[in-house]
C-alpha cells in the first residue's frame, strides 16, 4: 500500500498536468547545498525547502526524481508541483499535489478535508513515507501564476505523519518557481 501511494502521488500529478497543458520536467542547476536558492518568479526551475530545520534543495543527479514536475489545470482548478534529490547517498522526493479551488495567485490549504495532498517520501537511507491527513496539512502560496507563458512561482509548507507510525515532518520555508513545458 505504501508503494501505492508513493506511485499513485505523483503519478496523478502527471496525469492533472497532461490533462490540460504539458509537465515540466528539466533538470535543476540546483544541488545538495547549505544554502537557499533565492526565490525567484521567472521560471528558474528551483524547488527548495527545510526539513526539519536542515536545507533541503532539488537535484544533485541525473535521474528522473531530480527533476522538478508541476502543473496546473484551470478546467480543473488543479494546482500540483514536486522535486527530487539523489545526491551523496540520499535519495528523496516531495510532492504537493491536486491542490483544488486555484483560481490564480493566493493562499491556498490542502491535506484532510481540504483536499490535495503533501508527501515527502525518503527512499536512501531509511525508506520513509510522509504524507498529509486531517490533522497534519499545509498550504501553498501561488504568488505567480501566469498562464500565458506557463509560469508558476509560490511558497509552501505542511506538516505530514509517517505512514504506519508517529513521527511527524515539519516542512517549513518552501519554494517553487518553474515554466510548465
Amino acid at each position: 500500500m505504501k508503494h501505492l501511494k508513493v506511485i499513485a502521488i505523483p503519478l496523478y500529478l502527471l496525469l492533472l498536468s497532461s490533462s490540460s497543458c504539458k509537465k515540466s520536467t528539466l533538470s535543476s542547476s540546483s544541488s545538495l547545498s547549505d544554502q537557499m536558492p533565492p526565490y525567484t518568479e521567472n521560471g528558474a526551475n528551483t524547488f527548495a525547502c527545510k526539513i526539519n530545520g536542515k536545507i533541503w534543495v532539488n537535484g544533485g543527479g541525473d535521474l528522473i526524481q531530480d527533476n522538478i514536475s508541476g502543473g496546473y489545470n484551470p478546467s480543473t482548478k488543479l494546482f500540483g508541483v514536486g522535486g527530487g534529490k539523489t545526491s551523496s547517498g540520499i535519495e528523496g522526493d516531495i510532492w504537493i499535489s491536486n491542490v483544488p479551488n486555484v483560481t490564480g495567485v493566493g493562499t491556498f490549504n490542502f491535506g484532510g478535508k481540504n483536499g490535495g495532498q503533501a508527501q515527502y517520501y525518503y527512499q536512501i537511507p531509511d525508506n520513509k513515507d510522509y504524507l498529509t491527513d486531517s490533522i497534519y496539512n499545509g498550504n501553498i502560496t501561488l504568488k505567480k501564476c501566469d498562464l500565458k507563458n506557463k509560469i508558476y512561482s509560490g511558497t509552501f509548507s505542511f506538516d505530514a505523519k509517517l505512514v504506519g507510525g508517529s513521527e511527524v515532518v515539519h516542512i517549513t520555508d518552501g519554494q517553487f518557481d518553474f515554466k510548465q513545458q
